[in-house]
């Protein structure tokens, strides 16, 4: 009865080791592909979800909007003005907080211009002054080793745009469930209101230039 009993016990211990070497796997292969890490450990590993891309879930639009093109057009103009404003120093600088997650330089909020932070980014300013229905805009940067989530209550009449500047590796997004990624000057658009999640397992800043902008039929190209 006892050499039954020590016998399960490794069973036991044997399996509770391949369960953690499994997590620890999964968590390798999430930073690897630029995914979310899975749930903490200990669980059940069929409770983990699966964070390959879906097929139908996806909010991301590809319509021809205009404004993306001029975008995508002048994205190094406007990732040099980035440069110049070098909003991601902190993060590179030692001692820098840690508990810092993310950083906005907004140019418009609400609808509203900020003239004061126009005026450093001049070229970039009058390009999004050109996007109809603009609501807000500015440059967002999520700092090295960072995962954050933001959860929407927009109506359905706004559109969100993502124009790449600074995407490292290991980074990524997740849009009602599915994961996309960035690419530098390319845009990447979706509706809202979606939850979404965003991470960067790099070592350096993740930068993008973020718009809200109201859904009309001036943003489509016939």
């Amino acid at each position: 009865m006892l050499s039954m009993i020590k016998l399960l016990l490794r069973a036991w211990e044997l399996a509770t080791w391949i369960q953690a070497f499994q997590y620890f796997v999964s968590i390798l292969l999430a930073r690897v592909l630029g995914r979310p890490d899975p749930p903490p450990w200990p669980v059940q590993l069929a409770s983990i979800p699966s964070y390959s891309p879906g097929i139908d879930r996806s909010p991301c639009l590809s319509p021809k909007l205009a404004f993306v093109q001029f975008l995508e057009g002048n994205w190094s103009l406007i990732l040099l003005e980035l440069q110049q404003l070098n909003i991601a120093t902190a993060w590179m600088d030692e001692g820098a907080d840690p508990s810092v997650d993310w950083s906005m330089f907004e140019l418009y909020t609400q609808g509203i211009k900020l003239e004061k932070n126009c005026r450093l980014c001049p070229e970039t300013s009058q390009l999004v002054e050109r996007i109809p229905n603009l609501i807000a805009a500015g440059f967002f940067a999520l700092a090295p080793g960072k995962h954050v989530c933001f959860p929407q209550k927009q109506p359905d009449s706004i559109l969100c745009g993502h124009l790449g500047l600074v995407i490292p590796d290991c980074c990524g997004i997740r849009l009602g469930g599915v994961s996309h990624t960035w690419r530098e000057g390319k845009c990447l658009i979706f509706r809202k209101p979606v939850d979404y999640e965003m991470w960067n397992w790099s070592n350096t800043p993740h930068i993008v230039l973020v718009l809200d902008l109201k859904v009309s039929d001036d943003l489509i190209l016939e």
